[in-house]
């Protein structure tokens, strides 16, 4: 019975580590110091910018910086491109 419960879909959700770094879209307006919402690996996330003063536009992609809680950081991937 135990091992049913340790399968490969349960070690998948509990697993979260693997979505930092990976890229998002964002489908709700990240506002000043006001969480949006960004869409990864099928499911809509809580989100908001590194910089809290940044607005991200909807359509917009967004890498996935850390997870504080139940809220991604992210910062602007267009803008993250055009420092390196």
């Amino acid at each position: 019975m135990l091992r049913s419960l340790v399968g490969s879909e349960m070690c998948k959700e509990t697993d979260i580590d693997t979505i930092i770094g990976k890229i998002g879209v964002v489908r709700r307006e990240i506002k000043s110091y006001e969480p949006g919402t960004v869409y990864v690996w099928g499911q809509e996330w809580s989100a908001i910018s590194q910089n809290p003063e940044e607005v991200i536009s909807i359509g917009k992609e967004v890498k996935i910086l850390r997870i504080d809680g139940v809220k991604l950081i992210v910062e602007d991937n267009e803008k993250l491109e055009k420092e390196n």
